[in-house]
């Protein structure tokens, strides 16, 4: 595997046709674009350092690459007005380790996210309000429930 450091805006990638084929079905909701504006550029630029995108070379398209996984967090964040202008770390691994890569990603690491995923909801609140104590600085409940597409009364309450 070699890493590399890109720019978003120079980044070419599509899944890879084995991921393509696995989450035909998934269930996807759209973001509201429109959420994405309440993310400081510094933010921006804090969540994309920490993506590292597994890809391998597309064969087919020089400075091309398939996506090993799906990432509908950096399709968000390319709607931000200064996205393109930042650098993203790609982790490129060779063809015959494309079919073990997705596997680990789409099932294990999904596994894992699953689990984590109601306690993440409820922990957001709780360190909210902790920050609140501590008198520091914290983004609007508001605007956290509309990057989340829920509704603020359910983060207010922790569930």
């Amino acid at each position: 595997m070699k890493r590399k450091i890109v720019n978003v805006n120079e980044l070419s990638v599509t899944l890879h046709p084995t991921v393509k084929l696995l989450v035909q079905n998934d269930t996807v909701s759209d973001h509201p674009v429109h959420s994405m504006s309440a993310i400081s550029e510094h933010a921006i630029q804090t969540l994309i350092e920490q993506l590292s995108l597994p890809v391998t070379e597309d064969p087919d398209n020089i400075n091309s690459y398939f996506l090993l996984k799906p990432f509908p967090v950096l399709a968000m964040l390319n709607h931000h007005a200064v996205a393109n202008r930042l650098k993203i770390q790609i982790l490129i691994y060779e063809p015959s380790e494309a079919e073990h890569i997705i596997n680990t990603l789409i099932y294990e690491h999904s596994a894992l996210t699953y689990f984590s995923a109601s306690e993440d909801w409820r922990n957001l609140h709780s360190r909210w309000q902790q920050a609140k104590v501590m008198q520091l600085k914290r983004p609007k409940l508001n605007d956290l429930a509309e990057l989340a597409n829920r509704i603020p009364s359910s983060l207010r309450s922790g569930k």
